[in-house]
Formats: C-alpha cells, structure tokens, sequence
C-alpha cells in the first residue's frame, strides 16, 4: 500500500562507509586549523571560528549523504554522530598540544592526546577551566559541532529520492503565495487535505496584497513525472531596520500527490504571483512606511501625518491609512477610528469601513461601532469585497477584545445559521466557503454564548443545531458539549 507520506526506503550505497572514513581525514585538518586559530588567530577570525567549523562539519555530512544516496536517516544520524564526535575530539586533541608550554613538540603531544583520551580529560577538565562561560561555550561547541552537524545529515535522508531513477528529487518552490492558514485551524486543514491530498489547491485560501502571514508551497516531482510530492509552509515576513525578514514552519511535510496535481501547483504558483500587484508608495511616505515596517509606529505617523490633508487623492488615502495602521498597533483607537473614516471617505468599500467599526469598538463606543459594521454590511452589497462570514467574524472578534461579550450574541448567532444553512460540516467544504471550521467556532462562540447566557440556555443554544447539521458535525458537537460539562 502506497504511504500517504514520503517514507525513506532505508537503502544506501556501500561506498558510503570509505567516504566517510575520508572526510574524517579531511576532518582532521579543519580541527586543527580551528584549533590553532582559536589560538592564535585575530579576534575577529576567532569570533567567526566557531561557524565556519559548524558549517563544515554540516556540510561533510550532508554532501556525504547526498552522495552515497542514503535513505536511510538513523543510520546516517548515527554515521554522522559518529564523525562530528571524532572531529571535535581531534579539536580538543590539539588544541591542548597547541596549547602546552613552549618547547614540547605540538605534533607529537597532539598524537599523544589522541591515543590517551583519559589524559585529554585530565586536561580540559582542569579547575582553573572551568569558569562559567567557558562551560557554556563547551555545551555550546557540542551543539553547534557535533549535535546539529547530525541532525542536518539525518534530514537530508529524509528528503524524497526517486528509487526509480536513482536521483534525488530536488524541491521547487513556486513564487506565489496563499492566505494563512490560523494556528486554531491547522488541525482541520490537515485532516481535509489528508482525506484527499489532491485537493489541496481548493483547501488554500486566497492570499491578499501586504498581508504578512501567508502559505506557501513546496514541490517535489520525480523525474519521468510518476511520483509527486508536496510541502506546504506557514510563512512570516518581518521587517528589521526596514528589510524584510521571512520565518517559516513546516505544516504539512512531503504528503503525497498525484504528478498532474503538482503541475497544477506550478501553474498556480505563477498566477498568484502574477495577480498580486502593489500600487507604488508616494514619494512622500517611503520613509514613513519604512518606519512602519521597521515596527516604529511613532516615527511613521509622525511622516505620515503631515500629508492626511494633501490635495493629491490618492497620497491622501495613503498617508490616513499609514496614520491609521500605526494608531492601531500603538493602541490609540479614537485616532485609528479617525484616520480610518478618513480613508472610506476616498476609498468606499466594505473592508475600509470595518476597519471604523472594529477601531470605533476598541475605542469603546459601541453604538457608533454597530452602525459602521451596519455601513459596511450596505457596502458590501453593492462591492462584495469582504465575505460576509469574514465581516462578521472580525467585528465579533473585536467585540470581545473590546470586552462587549453580551453585544457580540446577536452577531454570533448570524455565523449560527451560517452553519446550520449549510447543514454540512465538512472542513474542505467549509474551506471552500471561507467558513472557519466547525471545531474553531465552538471554540471561539463559547466566551460571548457563556458571558450572556446561563449554562442550561447555553447548552441549549448549542444543541439546537443538531437538527441542521451533518452527523460529523452533530458527533463533534455533542462530544464537545460533553467535554464542557466535565470542566463545570
């Protein structure tokens, strides 16, 4: 039966065991070299001492595996342990020779340290040593050379390889992003793409310009194209000193496709980079944005502020928007809510407007919030830029920062019917709808149902979905409903 998951066969060329056995000649010389520079080298040279040699010993492992096709990541770990162990053994070997009086011979007590491991540990365990730093920078050395050196080479044997052809499949990565995917979701996305990996495509969400969290893919298609492979990443783009800084986590690692659907990837990939266009910044606010991005939110309404009244539309629209971010991000709401009412005034569409009303809300105004999210509801009629469920999603979500628990239920019981409208549970078919997942929204409706309800009428509100929804979604609920009355 053909795994849902890539699987290491756990096979390996037999030439691996004399390559090894070369590196670690090679190895020798690198921690001599490193010991003599810790040494005697420039302060500078030695700060950078200890990644160069990391880099190397990673390298040795990974380049080894790559080349003796190893699929097999314990025993590649262990080899790799094994030569990591030996090279910084050969570092601590010389660099107490290098380090012995003058007049001995470094070479021939080198040797000696080699044969006579007690000795070496009579050395390096030295009280007068033994400072607090220096254990820190030995645990650290330990680490860094021998530790992380193995579990590089381990992860390169677990990297797909086509036995077919006796290659290793190397990784495309499609410049298009995807909306993110909520860490309260991720459970149900796997589940959906793992009952049908092929679908993939459909359980991603669109992704919107600017947005810093988003998802992206990796592809893996053997050569001759019959077997296929996917990564899927949650992904972040920080700025610092206003450059982007991207991290990353694997969500989903190596789940097999059909070849035809990682075509499709590719093509995907393109046409989300193709659609994705940003209007250029105004002269006038580079440096601004910049210090948005930079998080100094400050600096960037104080550049921004000056221009809220300019002639120039559309430098306007922009510099109330920046004003309105960095009010936002720096708590100050009745500002946001402003600046944001500023930019629907050159910029009607729903989304602008429930940016006031969530702004409003946080502010504490909460009659003046409903009529904006009222205002937003009207425009979206006419532009549909906003889902509907992601419009009330939000102004719920604020709601409840903004602690109006009891205001937030009539609101919460429209996302209800949502469900109970679609009778189905299913999270692709949810997904597919922009619908947050059945789970999520028991989850998130419990604090405003609790908050304006006794437990009995809550537990009621609740269990009158049954009658609408699917019996996935029925199992789910009641088992959820039983977990509550354990915890009360």
């Amino acid at each position: 039966m053909t795994s849902l998951y890539y699987r290491p066969s756990g096979r390996f060329s037999p030439t691996l065991l004399p390559r090894l056995v070369v590196t670690s000649l090679v190895a020798v010389l690198f921690a001599w070299l490193y010991a003599y520079g810790a040494l005697h080298f420039h302060a500078i040279i030695r700060f950078f001492a200890p990644l160069i040699f990391t880099v190397i010993m990673i390298g040795s492992g990974v380049f080894r595996c790559k080349q003796a096709d190893v699929r097999n990541p314990v025993l590649m770990f262990c080899l790799a342990l094994l030569l990591t162990m030996f090279a910084w053994y050969c570092h601590w070997a010389f660099w107490a020779a290098l380090s012995a009086p003058v007049g001995k011979d470094a070479w021939q007590s080198a040797m000696d340290y080699l044969g006579n491991p007690a000795a070496l540990f009579a050395v390096a365990s030295a009280p007068q040593r033994w400072t607090g730093a220096n254990l820190a920078g030995a645990i650290a050395e330990f680490a860094m050379f021998v530790i992380l050196p193995a579990f590089m080479a381990r992860s390169a044997a677990r990297e797909p390889f086509c036995e077919t052809s006796k290659t290793w499949v190397k990784e495309e990565k499609p410049a298009g992003r995807f909306g993110p995917i909520a860490d309260a979701d991720t459970a149900q996305f796997i589940r959906a793409l793992e009952a049908d990996p092929d679908r993939f495509l459909e359980l991603l969400p669109p992704y919107s310009t600017g947005t810093a969290h988003y998802t992206s893919l990796g592809i893996y298609l053997a050569p001759g194209g019959k077997d296929a492979w996917l990564t899927i990443r949650k992904e972040k783009v920080k700025f610092v000193d206003g450059k982007p800084n991207n991290t990353w986590k694997e969500m989903v690692t190596h789940v097999r496709i059909s070849p035809a659907s990682a075509q499709q990837a590719r093509i995907a990939g393109a046409v989300e980079v193709d659609n994705v266009q940003e209007a250029p910044t105004p002269v006038e606010l580079e440096a601004a944005l910049a210090a948005m991005q930079a998080g100094q939110f400050e600096k960037a309404l104080a550049g921004a502020s000056g221009f809220t009244g300019a002639a120039d539309i559309a430098l306007r629209t922009d510099a109330n928007r920046l004003c309105a971010i960095s009010c936002s991000q720096l708590a100050k709401w009745p500002q946001a809510a402003a600046y944001f009412e500023a930019v629907f005034a050159t910029e009607r569409s729903a989304h602008n407007a429930l940016q006031v009303a969530t702004s409003t809300v946080m502010a504490g105004a909460l009659a003046q919030g409903e009529r904006w999210f009222a205002t937003a509801k009207a425009v979206n009629e006419e532009t549909g830029d906003v889902s509907s469920i992601l419009l009330h999603t939000n102004f719920i979500s604020a709601l409840k920062q903004a602690g109006f628990m009891t205001a937030a239920l009539p609101y919460m019981e429209w996302v209800k019917q949502v469900y109970e409208a679609a009778h189905s549970t299913d999270a692709t078919f949810l997904t597919l709808r922009g619908v947050p997942f059945f789970e999520s929204f028991l989850d998130q409706s419990a604090p405003v149902v609790d908050a304006a309800m006794s437990g009995a009428q809550a537990n009621a509100w609740y269990a009158s979905m049954l009658a609408h929804i699917d019996q996935d979604g029925q199992d789910t609920l009641n088992a959820w409903l039983g977990q509550r009355a354990a915890t009360e």
